[in-house]
């Protein structure tokens, strides 16, 4: 074979190659809407077994999306978020069986797109909820959910949920200062507004700040 036609080989092989991988990539993407979808059919189903259907259905879509793609940060998050919904249903041995690979997948996510506000936040309410003996940490919650606002200041449930790490950390002026800065802009439709409002009474805080003589 001459050099020219081997150089043509590897060029023909390496579009091919490419050719792939772009396909691969258009395919995760499809499965991980797929699995998103299913995500919301289980959300809003009100029978236990079609519910986990739905959610059965998601995990599938979304390990094939990882498996054609693992590089794919929305994929392996789809896989997390999915796997969480069935691990959410389980007994509490279940539930921490299944915890290693819920933090897999989640650190998979950060790992590929450091800036993905939604696992950022999701990291921090896993820290912030799990006991310490199974690494529930609620400093380290509170610096994943600042990270998470730097990529989406507006990300309201990462907002109430740095309010709620606050509070783990005995840092009560804080919390009300932000469960505050909540209410001062955020659209009065929305829930967490009722969330904020519930975290100050609980507090034994105004919705205001008290007046300086």
């Amino acid at each position: 074979m001459s050099p020219k036609i081997k150089f043509a080989v590897v060029i023909l092989s390496a579009a091919i190659l490419c050719l792939a991988r772009i396909a691969a990539g258009a395919d995760a993407r499809t499965l991980v809407a797929q699995s998103l979808a299913a995500l919301d059919r289980g959300d809003a189903q009100k029978d236990p077994a079609r519910q986990r259907e739905a959610y059965q259905a998601a995990v599938a879509d979304a390990e094939q999306a990882v498996h054609l793609d693992e590089a794919n940060a929305e994929a392996h998050y789809a896989l997390f978020c999915s796997l969480g919904r069935l691990t959410e249903r389980r007994g509490p041995l279940g539930q921490m069986l299944g915890l290693p690979r819920l933090k897999r997948e989640l650190d998979r996510t950060i790992e590929l797109d450091p800036t993905h506000s939604e696992a950022l936040a999701a990291k921090g309410e896993m820290l912030l909820r799990l006991p310490s003996l199974l690494g529930g940490d609620a400093a380290e919650a509170e610096r994943y959910l600042r990270r998470s606002l730097v990529h989406d200041p507006t990300f309201w449930r990462a907002r109430i949920l740095l309010v709620q790490a606050l509070l783990a950390q005995s840092r009560r002026d804080a919390a009300a200062a932000e469960a505050r800065d909540i209410l001062a802009r955020i659209d009065p439709q929305r829930h967490e507004r009722a969330e904020a409002l519930q975290l100050l009474a609980e507090m034994g805080e105004s919705p205001t700040p008290a007046a300086t003589p």
